[in-house]
């Protein structure tokens, strides 16, 4: 985001500012799939000042290839990751490359705005759904239905998995009032409605028909400045709503909240008082009042003692790396296989990785344990992925983080010839013969041996 400010602030870009986007944009993939999907609101959002003659044909054209050439590094380097290529961020970049490519057919259009933006979204789509196609990719096709869960009484085994974890609910009313507090969204409601009140009160758009930027008359800063502001705003305004509807992507909201109320110092608002001594008691004000409630986070925060101790987990690692051969092969709840992954360097058939259909299959069939199944059917899926032991675990088996949210209640929506049974794990729990064999177990941990040939009488 910062490379990219820097591109909106330059008269001209150049191969440098390209490759230090594509670089930065690769770094930021990298670690995170779900990445694509902050990367398409900044795309849209570079679009939108496109659409108002902000930046020219030019300049979106050479930000949308460095994007490009930063997924297409990024999928090498993930070994022909094809999710993300078929993804709407990159539709949306190839969206652009088009319309700003025909830019010039569209001089006579009379709503040339609302012409460009329905034509982005039409292309993004088609885009979408022929990449999709041509690399047999579905492994997003549960966002959409995650996303859909949100605002319709659709539940899913994956949605259920997703909604029922607190960081994919909506945005507690408790973190807006935190940032209140602070004065942080005070401050940046404020900055917003100061940067659009000058820019629509100063600017005048002359664009003409060449593809070349608006003339912006602006007294207070140039275009190229209008623009990056312009677009922090709108980056802010998709954050907000990717926050609300999903907590978890308030790491994105925050610290741009806290960017945009930094605007609250510059010569904008100096512009606006009409004096830099009132804009600097202004400013003291406003931080002195911040100060009130944020050095009582701190003390708070300083006041928390303590040190993490899973011992249960300490204890199950240990027994496998000392109790079982290298070529084991294990399976249960995700966070628990990363451990064992990392800790032990044993097989796994599932991880937290839940992006990738075909992992989501696997982990379903394991989960399959927490179901309210046949102790037989729940066999055959392991031994379909050829699991040699499955670890039962009781907070999965019998805890839940509300009403609706156990794994057999979540089966129940798929599984309802056996909603008024014992769950599965309850059951194995008690007596896991004969199709396994209970081979460790401690407070939270059940380690069962599948059996391969098990005596059935």
């Amino acid at each position: 985001m910062f490379i990219l400010t820097i591109i909106l602030r330059s008269e001209r870009v150049g191969l440098l500012n390209v490759t230090c986007l594509s670089v930065s944009t690769l770094c930021f993939m990298l670690p995170w799939q779900f990445a694509q999907f902050a990367l398409l609101t900044q795309m849209m959002s570079i679009f939108s000042l496109y659409l108002l003659r902000y930046i020219s044909s030019y300049k979106i054209k050479a930000i949308a290839i460095g994007l490009l050439i930063a997924t297409a590094m990024q999928s090498v380097l993930m070994f022909g990751n094809r999710m993300v290529v078929a993804s709407y961020f990159v539709a949306s970049c190839f969206a652009v490359l088009v319309i700003a490519s025909l830019e010039i057919q569209f001089w006579q259009v009379q709503v040339r705005f609302v012409f460009e933006a329905v034509l982005m979204l039409i292309f993004t789509l088609l885009v979408k759904m022929f990449l999709s196609w041509i690399l047999q990719v579905t492994d997003d096709s549960h966002i959409f239905h995650l996303l859909l869960s949100k605002f319709t009484n659709l539940q899913t085994f994956d949605t259920m998995l997703y909604t029922c974890a607190a960081e994919f609910d909506f945005l507690p009313f408790e973190t807006i009032v935190a940032v209140t507090k602070t004065l942080v969204l005070p401050m940046a409601i404020m900055s917003v409605f100061i940067v659009l009140f000058q820019v629509f009160r100063n600017g005048k758009i002359n664009g003409d028909q060449s593809g070349s930027e608006s003339q912006l008359d602006c007294d207070v800063f140039p275009v190229v400045v209008c623009a990056s502001l312009i677009y922090h705003v709108v980056q802010l305004a998709a954050f907000s709503i990717m926050a609300l509807l999903v907590m978890r992507l308030k790491l994105f909201w925050t610290p741009h909240l806290c960017l945009i109320s930094s605007l609250i110092g510059s010569p904008i608002v100096a512009k606006c008082l009409g004096s830099c001594t009132r804009h600097q008691v202004l400013l003291s004000i406003i931080v002195a009042v911040m100060s009130v409630q944020g050095v009582k986070n701190i003390y708070e925060d300083h006041s928390v003692l303590g040190e993490f101790s899973g011992i249960h987990e300490e204890q199950l690692v240990g027994w496998i790396s000392e109790n079982t051969n290298e070529t084991a092969v294990f399976a249960g709840s995700m966070p628990t296989m990363a451990t064992v992954k990392l800790c032990t360097s044993r097989p796994i058939v599932n991880h937290p990785h839940y992006e990738d259909a075909g992992l989501r299959a696997r982990t379903k069939k394991v989960y399959s344990l927490f179901s309210r199944k046949s102790e037989e059917e729940i066999w055959r899926n392991l031994m379909d992925l050829r699991v040699d032991y499955v670890i039962n675990e009781q907070d999965w088996c019998s805890g839940k983080s509300r009403d609706g949210c156990g794994l057999a209640e979540i089966w129940d929506l798929e599984d309802m010839e056996n909603a008024l049974r014992t769950s599965a794990c309850q059951r194995i729990h008690t007596n896991p013969e004969p199709f396994f064999q209970r081979a460790y177990k401690n407070h939270m941990f059940d380690v069962l041996r599948v059996v391969k040939t098990p005596n059935i009488t």
